[in-house]
């Protein structure tokens, strides 16, 4: 959420399809997904992901890598 426009939030729900575009949404997650990947990969190989979403650090870990 962090990454899209918020000054827009205070408008309308219904203004919102027209001020967030589907592809931005579509790439911002798309872009979150692959450096959680990345890092998932590179910091814990092998690990189960219900074990690894359990670690409060190992997960806090993965959600910095999605924000930068």
């Amino acid at each position: 959420m962090k990454k899209f426009d918020t000054s827009n939030f205070s408008n309308p729900i219904s203004e919102f399809s027209k001020l967030l575009k589907q592809e931005k949404i579509d790439a911002l997650c798309e872009d979150a997904y692959e450096k959680m990947a990345a890092k998932i990969e590179q910091a814990f190989p092998g690990k189960f992901l219900a074990v690894l979403f359990k670690n409060p650090s190992m997960s806090k870990q993965i959600f910095d890598a999605a924000r930068t």
